[in-house]
């Protein structure tokens, strides 16, 4: 992981859903279960609660967790970091948080990484991760929100 990324065309990707929701008042949701070369990443989607235990189990090993961190629309700081804390991720790659184009009502993503150690800053908006790249401990990535 790190450095220029690349690009590579896989032959052999599997997704799947697990059904959600995005909160009681808002509707549900489709978290995205995308495996490919070893590697499973979980995509939350618009989730606006934290997990059940079947939920957790219907996910398996995670590898990169893509979480919503935007603390009003979809789940709050709290429980943003007690999923990731239930589902231990090797990686968790924080998104739906305020850039400066984004909306000004929503969380900071240091807001969710304050405290939390190891968070690493990319220089740029993409990365690549393999099965052997994956660290032993995990981190959280950030990557930039514009090239």
């Amino acid at each position: 992981m790190g450095g220029t990324p690349k690009r590579k065309r896989e032959e052999d990707v599997r997704i799947r859903v697990i059904p959600t929701l995005h909160g009681a008042a808002m509707g549900h949701n489709l978290m995205f279960v995308i495996e490919a070369d070893g590697v499973r990443v979980v995509h939350l989607g618009n989730i606006g609660h934290t997990l059940d235990q079947d939920t957790i189990t219907q996910m398996g090993k995670v590898d990169v967790l893509m979480i919503p961190v935007d603390g009003i629309y979809t789940l709050t700081l709290e429980e943003a970091t007690q999923i990731m804390k239930d589902v231990k991720p090797s990686l968790t790659l924080p998104m739906h948080f305020k850039t400066k184009k984004a909306c000004s009502t929503i969380a900071d993503v240091g807001q969710f990484t304050k405290g939390k150690q190891p968070v690493r800053v990319f220089p740029y908006s993409e990365t690549e991760v393999s099965r052997d790249s994956l660290p032993n401990d995990a981190e959280i990535i950030l990557l930039q929100h514009e090239k």
